[in-house]
């Protein structure tokens, strides 16, 4: 294949380069440097596929990478290379130079006491230090295997600062003529263990050796093999580094040297960072082990499911004791044990405080003779020893929970866990048992003492007489717990965070609270419903990364929490977040492992991928999660999937239709409802953008709701009736697209099924409501509506609808008041989230303003925009019939521009555009000074107006419609009883203009009645409406180029 290689700094390309099919990276290296020779030399690159993206490992091939035919790669130069081994020989070879320079005692350094006698701990200590660094130098020959090759230059000289530097302090004052020497009992201690630290350090070099073949980078997790110094493995992950500080500290015990312990303390601090880092590694690679004994430990016994199993058998045991005595057990308990039972269930370990708060709380509160009993039995557990916890475990007991006399059925969830737990619990051998006995002592005892002290405020705190004290209690308990997840949870108030810790596990955790498998997709499930149709329920982004964090810890290779901590990020809108949460949900699934069954759900992962890389153009990054996605579905016989990877593939290749052809969904595949319903909502969709029959786009609409209905799809019948509305508002049937907007949110109270009550049509009608009462003049219900829109949908991409509608409104109540800047800084947010809407705005500002050229260029672009749908087309043509008008003139491209605009909205059944557009007709025929045929026009034009228009587009048809009745009389005797009759509509025009604030058109309606009945010789009507405009241009002043204005 060929690849053209470029420059990852700034994208200049070095050539291209044909390498061939399965290359690796380490050979492309030496390969691109030998065919273009301007290229760094290959330990100098570093490969990615972006400019800014991740190295490519030596070892990756181009085949795994999907790089084919004609791609671009990226060379970073790394700057100067040199050789680890280099440096390894340089930084340890020059402390044996430095040392025994300084042993020797030179005159130059100690002057005239350099001829004093050499005690035998110098002497000691020259031979441990030159034996330490001789054996480095023997390692780094003959032992150490380096992953890599080279190292960047500047790393030479802080190494060899730092060790020969040291050196020299230390030798210094070991080698001084003033040293004294310790004890010889401190000395030969500290020798003695100096050797020992010196052994085992070289003994797990020797491991660490052995665990890499010659000529391979793999990693393994080290073991302790057959040496006996190696098993320190066992308790650290770096033992070379523990064996290496304490020799640093056993020579300088024996040296009694300060700068010697100062070497040793600096060695360990950077020796800890790396042992850290490694260890992550150790970890991450035990977590991926299919092998690791460790994974599926989750479910085992713990002391909550111990004291569960407990509580469910008392329960059973008083229910039992109530019918034996003739008494029905109390109906509320019942139902709060059942409540209580489904939370304990679904939700992790609790400490014995937190249950035993819970079993006390007004919510599920349970019968106070059967918690005695429940205390009682786990007391004798305590203070009775093992023996009572073999009688309780035994299959006979738990064999009588399930027994469905006394109402526990064993197919139920409860009878489900009982039996998994009993069965779990029979299989315990001895040991385990007596750890599961003492975990469950220490569950209880440390658990006891709180609990009696907060049922003893719970206790006060419902007495009404401690109001003051409750509060405080209340408090401290939400400070004191953040993490419980039976506390009431209304308080989700949504802020802006930052990035979030996905690593960072609480220190205060319950070490008992563990997540098991069915717990996790339990909470995953929900919580990424909820993330889909009603996101203010969700919990919040750091509760939910927090509560990942810990199910991520319990289960390192559950997929669907990283999936859902993908969905987390998207909503803050952290991409590298996002994209790192997708691909760790990739790398914790290893399919070796799994069945087919586990298997399904990776194709929507990459799929998800796809659409991510989509967003951003990286179209062929898109295309290769694509076909991974298209294999996977096909392996699971996933249909669904397979559409909808198939559509996204027609997306991005628009020339290749051919597979969207054959994803057509079936009537009679039930599991293809969810794709037929939404296939039919896009088609009505485009059908409406591209002007089809509104008659063939409703009929469609119907029968989508027929399958709804028939299938039980309430998301999608919500989303049939904000389509309805947005078809009714684009054909100007704004009365029309109320009412149905109005259904939709009135859906909540008649549906028993189905939450609705955040989805995204809902936020799409709210936005639509509050913008028709704007443009109705109800600024305060508008403004209303937005803030309940912003506050239950505070985040992208269902924000994306409510901030529209507020620039839209913005941008109208600006031009209105004439505030130019402010209207222009409202068209820069549009832009961001609609281009073309923003940049019609922007065209209408300067329209409003006057500038006629500025505004006709902003139109010429986006006349030309190719994704410019129908009513946005005949926008444009009716903005730029408005440049091509004055006040004095009418040029003839403006009478084309109407025609053409209406004709297309005529084709694309849009009437209230068409009566618009007759209205904005009538206007330049009466400045052609055809009046009559501008009063035919704007009859043929009031009545959908009236009906449908908003406050400003019925002001202004009134007053023109007054202007062409009154130019359409035959003397003056007849325009002054048609002007006199027509007062009243134009102060019907006036207050609505005053209502929107456009004080500009107010002054208008003044100055032309005045005028008007100043040619008519009405003298006094005359004066009386100068007045008017004096008083009126005295309170609100309005720029004179202002008046007048054709917009």
């Amino acid at each position: 294949m060929e690849l053209e290689i470029l420059n990852a700094k700034n994208s200049k390309p070095f050539g291209k380069c044909r390498v061939p099919n399965d290359s690796v990276i380490g050979d492309l290296r030496a390969l691109i440097h030998e065919k273009l020779k301007n290229t760094p030399i290959a330990d100098r690159q570093s490969l990615r596929l972006e400019p800014r993206g991740k190295a490519l490992k030596d070892t990756d091939s181009l085949q795994t990478l999907k790089v084919v035919d004609g791609d671009k790669l990226y060379i970073k130069d790394l700057g100067p290379q040199i050789g680890w081994k280099t440096v390894f020989l340089a930084e340890y070879a020059g402390p044996l130079v430095v040392y025994l320079l300084f042993y020797g005692r030179p005159e130059l350094v100690y002057g005239k006491a350099a001829n004093a006698e050499i005690s035998l701990t110098t002497h000691i200590a020259a031979i441990c230090y030159t034996v330490h660094y001789v054996k480095r130098l023997l390692e780094t020959i003959f032992v150490h295997r380096f992953s890599h090759a080279t190292m960047p230059l500047r790393n030479l000289f802080k190494n060899c600062s730092y060790y020969w530097g040291f050196t020299a302090y230390v030798s210094y004052h070991v080698n001084h003529p003033l040293f004294t020497a310790p004890s010889p009992l401190q000395v030969w201690t500290a020798l003695g263990a100096f050797i020992f630290c010196e052994l085992g350090n070289f003994s797990v070099h020797i491991a660490l050796r052995n665990l890499r073949p010659p000529g391979t980078k793999v990693r393994k997790i080290p073991k302790p093999d057959n040496n006996p110094l190696t098993n320190l493995f066992n308790l650290v992950s770096c033992p070379n580094y523990t064996y290496e500080i304490a020799a640093w500290i056993s020579f300088s015990i024996m040296t009694s040297c300060l700068p010697a312990l100062m070497f040793a303390l600096a060695g360990a601090f950077q020796m800890t960072i790396w042992a850290l880092a490694k260890h992550s590694n150790y970890q991450e690679l035990e977590a991926l082990n299919p092998r690791n004994p460790s994974v599926g430990l989750v479910d085992a016994p713990t002391p909550h499911k111990v004291a569960v199993l407990v509580l469910v058998d008392q329960y059973i045991r008083a229910k039992k004791a109530a019918a034996d005595a003739g008494l029905e057990y109390p109906a509320n308990l019942r139902r709060n044990f059942c409540m209580l039972l489904l939370k304990l269930i679904q939700y992790p370990d609790m400490t014995f405080s937190d249950l035993y708060q819970l079993l006390c709380s007004p919510k599920y509160k349970i019968d106070d003779y059967h918690l005695e009993c429940f205390e009682k039995v786990i007391g004798n557990i305590f203070s009775m020893g093992l023996e009572t916890l073999f009688d309780f475990c035994e299959m006979q007991n738990i064999e009588k929970m399930l027994a469905e006399q006394v109402g526990v059925s064993q197919f139920s969830i409860v009878g489900l866990y009982i039996r998994r737990v009993g069965v779990v619990l029979e299989r315990l051998s001895f040991p385990e048992m007596m750890a599961l006995h003492k975990n469950i002592c220490l569950y209880y005892e440390k658990g006891k003492p709180r609990c009696v002290f907060e049922c003893l405020l719970t206790a006060l705190i419902d007495m009404k007489a401690f109001t003051g004290l409750r509060s405080l209690t209340t408090g401290s308990q939400k400070q004191k717990r953040p993490e419980t997840l039976f506390i009431d949870e209304s308080d989700n108030d949504t802020i802006e965070e930052s990035v979030l810790d996905t690593e960072t596990v609480h220190l205060d955790r319950n070490l008992h609270s563990k997540w098991s498998a069915k717990q996790v997709e339990l909470f995953v499930n929900q919580q990424c419903n909820l993330l889909e149709n009603n996101e203010l329920r969700a919990l919040t982004p750091i509760e939910m990364q927090s509560k990942l964090n810990e199910i991520i810890q319990d289960n390192p290779l559950s997929a669907q929490a990283y999936f859902l901590g993908y969905m987390n990020q998207l909503r803050l809108r952290d991409i590298f977040g996002a994209l790192n949460a997708l691909h760790r949900a990739f790398d914790r699934s290893p399919m070796q492992i799994m069945g087919q069954s586990e298997q399904k759900g990776f194709q929507y992962f990459s799929v998800n991928l796809s659409v991510l890389h989509a967003s951003f153009e990286h179209r062929h990054e898109a295309l290769n999660a694509l076909k991974e996605c298209i294999m996977l579905a096909q392996e699971c016989g996933d249909k669904r999937c397979l559409d909808l990877a198939n559509s996204w593939y027609c997306l991005l290749n628009s020339k290749h239709i051919d597979p969207f052809e054959k994803c057509i969904p079936d009537v009679e595949d039930i599991g293809m409802i969810q794709s037929l319903s939404l296939a039919i909502q896009f088609v009505v969709m485009f059908g409406a953008q591209c002007g089809y029959l509104p008659l063939d786009l409703f009929q469609m609409l119907l029968k989508s709701d027929e399958v709804n209905s028939k299938n039980s799809r309430p998301e999608h019948v919500s989303d049939s009736l904000a389509l309805r509305s947005a078809l009714w508002c684009t054909y100007g049937r704004h009365e029309m697209s109320a009412l149905y907007s109005q259904l939709l949110l009135n859906l909540k109270k008649t549906w028993v099924f189905g939450d609705v009550g955040n989805s995204e049509s809902v936020c799409k009608v709210l936005s639509s409501l509050a913008l028709w009462f704007n443009v109705q003049g109800e600024h305060n219900l508008g403004a209303v509506l937005l803030m309940h829109a912003r506050s239950r949908f505070p985040r992208y991409p269902n924000a994306i609808n409510w901030m529209i509608s507020e620039c839209h409104v913005s941008i109208q109540q600006a031009i209105y008041r004439c505030q130019w800047q402010e209207a222009l800084k409202w068209c820069c947010q549009l832009y961001l989230l609609d281009k073309n809407d923003g940049t019609l705005q922007r065209a209408l500002v300067c329209l409003a303003k006057g500038y006629h050229n500025e505004a006709r260029h902003i139109l010429q672009v986006l006349e030309n925009s190719a994704d410019l749908d129908v009513l946005g087309q005949v926008r444009v043509l009716v903005l730029m019939a408005y440049t091509n008008m004055s006040s004095s003139q009418v040029s003839a491209e403006a009478i084309e521009y109407l025609m053409r605009a209406s004709v297309l909205s005529a084709s694309a059944y849009m009437e209230y555009q068409s009566a618009l557009i007759g209205v904005l007709l009538a206007e330049v025929m009466l400045r052609m000074d055809l009046p009559q045929k501008a009063l035919q026009s704007m009859k043929n034009s009031m009545d959908h107006i009236y009906i449908n228009g908003g406050l400003y587009d019925r002001a202004k048809t009134d007053f023109t419609f007054v202007r062409c009745l009154v130019k359409a009389g035959r003397d003056r005797n007849v325009q002054k009883q048609r002007l006199r009759k027509a007062l009243p509509i134009l102060e019907r025009a006036i207050e609505s203009f005053r209502k929107l604030e456009a004080h500009a058109k107010v002054l208008d309606i003044f100055a032309y009645t005045a005028k008007t009945f100043n040619e008519l010789g009405l003298v006094l009507e005359r004066n009386t409406y100068a007045c008017k405009f004096k008083n009126y241009y005295t309170e609100n002043p309005v720029p004179r180029e202002y008046l007048s204005a054709v917009y």
